[in-house]
């Protein structure tokens, strides 16, 4: 594979969240992930040697209740709150050597217009360039045509739960949302319950809706997973699922060009297969 003017070979389109780092720990299963996501408080208060482990890209979480989503919605609804949220956001990114963001709260999430956040989302990129990742979730949010251009001019990756509205997908695709973005959350148990058949059945679903459409990738809550192989089938079964579905041939599975996500003027090919 030839990457024209980047460094970086273009990996398989899995990334996996983690909420608790002390349970995931530096497991060897999170390597074939783009980019693990960890909560912005683990990067602040975990120990230090969860996150030394070499050549592992690394997003940290902003919001993700109800809360925690009302929270946000009132920092960006005004000018100053955005200037302090861009540069908090900023600060810690360069603290805590971290790869970028993911951002779950969407206007819908966080009682705002779309126009405010799509402003947010801008003013964002403006700061941090194209050093930074940024991942945003739409959960029940219908975007407009002005947020979709947004989406595809600032941000790296959309993240789109079809379990919880299946039409946001539909209508974002439909007014032009770039697929090389999007990325659907796949199914999880909230209780591990032995055997993972419904799980297994609910995800196979997933999987083919991304590889139908088109789509980048999936995105795995990986600590809700059996660690631990309770199940016998060893430990993250639903994990390898998806990376044996999306991950096979991953580093070289296109023809022509694909442009890098973070830079408009960089290109991904394949050379000799």
């Amino acid at each position: 594979m030839v990457l024209l003017g980047v460094s970086e070979a273009k990996k398989c389109g899995v990334i996996c969240r983690v909420r608790d780092p002390l349970r995931i720990g530096n497991s060897h299963a999170l390597k074939q992930c783009l980019y693990e996501v960890y909560p912005v408080e683990s990067t602040q208060n975990a120990d230090a040697t969860v996150f030394q482990s070499e050549n592992r890209n690394r997003l940290f979480s902003l919001y993700g209740g109800p809360s925690s989503c009302e929270y946000f919605g009132n920092m960006i609804a005004t000018a100053k709150g955005r200037d302090t949220l861009v540069e908090t956001i900023a600060k810690q990114l360069q603290k805590s050597n971290f790869q970028g963001l993911d951002l779950q709260c969407d206007p819908t999430q966080a009682h705002v217009s779309q126009h405010t956040y799509a402003s947010f989302i801008e003013q964002l990129r403006n700061s941090l360039g194209n050093t930074y990742v940024i991942m945003v979730t739409l959960h029940s949010c219908q975007p407009d045509l002005k947020l979709i251009g947004q989406l595809n001019r600032c941000v790296d990756y959309v993240v789109i739960n079809p379990h919880v509205q299946s039409s946001t997908l539909s209508n974002a695709l439909s007014l032009g949302l770039q697929r090389h973005r999007v990325l659907l959350t796949t199914p999880f148990p909230s209780q591990l319950d032995c055997p993972l058949t419904g799980v297994d059945h609910a995800l196979g679903e997933t999987l083919n809706h991304i590889q139908q459409q088109n789509l980048f990738g999936a995105v795995v809550q990986v600590d809700q997973d059996d660690v631990n192989n309770v199940c016998g089938e060893g430990p993250y079964p639903l994990l390898r699922s998806v990376l044996d579905r999306l991950c096979r041939d991953a580093e070289c599975s296109f023809r022509g060009f694909v442009r890098d996500t973070r830079d408009c003027g960089q290109y991904y090919t394949c050379d000799n297969g």
